[in-house]
């Protein structure tokens, strides 16, 4: 289970069973940096365990970086704004 311990104000997380959600759109707009946030929840993922990270744009620097992880990586627009990068472990 991915639990975030210190989350910065303009991050939005919620659980739905195995999925946890992780918003950084509104930290990207004020110009935040949310790699080390993403990063904590990434090294928590555990069989059965998903992330959702909901961005701007589709990160693709962060995909590379999961995969390469050994991790799983699907992403998804859902508008212009507002993207989804799922990461599961592999298999």
């Amino acid at each position: 289970m991915i639990e975030l311990t210190d989350a910065p104000a303009l991050v939005r997380t919620w659980s739905e069973g195995g999925t946890f959600h992780l918003d950084v759109r509104a930290l990207l707009e004020q110009g935040g940096e949310p790699y080390v946030v993403i990063m904590e929840c990434v090294h928590q993922i555990g069989a059965g365990d998903a992330l959702v990270v909901h961005a701007l744009f589709e990160p693709k620097p962060l995909i590379v970086q999961v995969q390469r992880m050994g991790l799983a990586a699907r992403t998804e627009r859902i508008d212009a704004e507002h993207w989804t990068l799922t990461i599961t472990q592999a298999g």
